[in-house]
């Protein structure tokens, strides 16, 4: 039995900022708006998305660890409903 069926893939280009979490959340956010209206299956997001590149120093706080982890959660709730995979590095 054969069945054909596709996978639309988004990729995100962002204009992120080294450690600025929420900004980088918000445009993380406002890309899975726009794979949904898309009717994308899977966002791929930029390598470190959420941190910014490079973050350097700053993974030595763990505050700014435990914000990565949270903001992973807060983006991952984005895509419960709805058929959408995402891709994002931290």
């Amino acid at each position: 039995m054969s069945t054909n069926t596709s996978l639309r893939i988004g990729v995100a280009q962002l204009s992120l900022s080294i450690g600025n979490i929420e900004g980088n959340k918000k445009q993380i956010a406002q890309a899975i708006a726009n794979a949904k209206a898309q009717n994308a299956n899977l966002l791929i997001c930029p390598e470190l998305a959420i941190s910014g590149y490079h973050p350097q120093d700053l993974l030595l706080r763990k505050q700014f660890i435990s914000d990565c982890v949270q903001a992973v959660h807060d983006i991952a709730a984005l895509t419960y409903e709805g058929n959408l995979a995402i891709l994002v590095g931290t």
